[in-house]
């Protein structure tokens, strides 16, 4: 594990993950809750593709593990897509 694999690196670009969040409802819950960590900027939801993804954004570092304990908080799972850069 590198430290850009395990963290979510400040800027525009953002990191994806794919969700299991299915309902519209759960995914505005999601949203709400991760934008409450101080680092995240914001959280930009893809319901169009299967599985769902999910980019955030953060202003400073963020670890991986952090964004996925407060998805298992709530019932759910993200799984961080592997590459930083889109090619």
């Amino acid at each position: 594990m590198t430290f850009i694999s395990e963290n979510v690196i400040p800027g525009n670009h953002g990191r994806v993950f794919t969700i299991d969040v299915k309902r519209e409802i759960d995914l505005d819950r999601v949203k709400n809750k991760l934008m409450k960590l101080h680092a995240i900027s914001s959280v930009i939801i893809n319901n169009e593709v299967y599985p769902v993804e999910m980019t955030i954004q953060t202003d400073r570092v963020i670890a991986v593990k952090t964004i996925q304990e407060v998805m298992n908080s709530m019932g759910f799972h993200a799984i961080p897509k592997e590459g930083f850069f889109e090619i």
